[in-house]
Parts: structure tokens; sequence; C-alpha cells
């Protein structure tokens, strides 16, 4: 479900804005979307039906709309930390975003079971750590691509 190409360390990027930006450029340039300013606009519109900052510095951008190709989930760690509306106030530095496309009732159902899996994994105080800390593109592949 996620690739190496779809991770990305080492970001610096300041606002939620620059980082819906920056997925949808890379969704856009991996063939993940149709269209790259209307992916930053779904992102942002979903944004503001209630945040996607969770706790522990994470959040977890997603959305399910028609410009989506195919389901894909981008990684983004970012060097420095950004103002994210989340559950224990602090700032986001790690980034999930689930992308899939609109349309059938199973395609509702792989979105939400994806956002519920790394929900839950990020309860764990171990995954988190294994994530904050991995240092390839590799490694994080290897976390995220739960064992069912």
């Amino acid at each position: 479900m996620i690739l190496e190409k779809t991770v990305f360390l080492g970001e610096t990027l300041h606002s939620k804005d620059e980082i819906f930006s920056f997925i949808a450029k890379q969704a856009y340039k991996l063939e993940i979307v149709h269209d790259e300013q209307v992916a930053v606009s779904d992102l942002k519109k979903r944004e503001a039906e209630v945040s996607t900052g969770l706790q522990d510095g994470f959040a977890i951008p997603h959305c399910r709309t028609e410009n989506v190709k195919k389901t894909a989930i981008l990684f983004i760690r970012l060097d420095n930390e950004i103002k994210w509306e989340t559950f224990d106030g602090k700032d986001v530095k790690n980034v999930f975003c689930i992308l899939v496309p609109a349309g059938s009732e199973n395609n509702n159902a792989i979105h939400l079971q994806l956002i519920s899996k790394i929900a839950v994994n990020l309860l764990e105080d171990e995954f988190k750590q294994k994530i904050a800390t991995a240092k390839s593109t590799k490694e994080i592949v290897e976390l995220i691509n739960f064992e069912d």
C-alpha cells in the first residue's frame, strides 16, 4: 500500500498548506491524482471539516475523491515541526496522507480501514518511535505495510 517512492524524509515545510501542496505535487508526479490543484483543494476541504492532527507529532490528512486515480499512502517526515490542531496541542513532524478514489463502497471501506490501521498503530509508543527514527524509506515502508 505504501512504496519507497511515496516516502519523503527530511522535508522542510512550514505550514499545512505547504504540506498539502507538497503531497499534491508528489501525488500528481506519481500519477496518483488527476489534478494537482484539485488535490490541494480536496485535502484543505477535508481538513476544514475536522482536523486530522492526532498527538505526539503525527497527523493523518486524507481524502476520498474523484480526483484520486488509485489508493495510496504517502509519508512525510519533516525536519521541522509545524502548527497543526492536535489532541495534545503539540506541533506535527510526521504526516501520513491517505488518498483513495471515490466511488464504490469497497473504496469507502478501504479508506476507513487504512485510517484505522494507522491510528491504532500510532497508539503504540514503539511504533511511533520506530517511525520517528527510521533512517531510510525502506524502513518506513516495512513499518507501514502492516501485517493483517
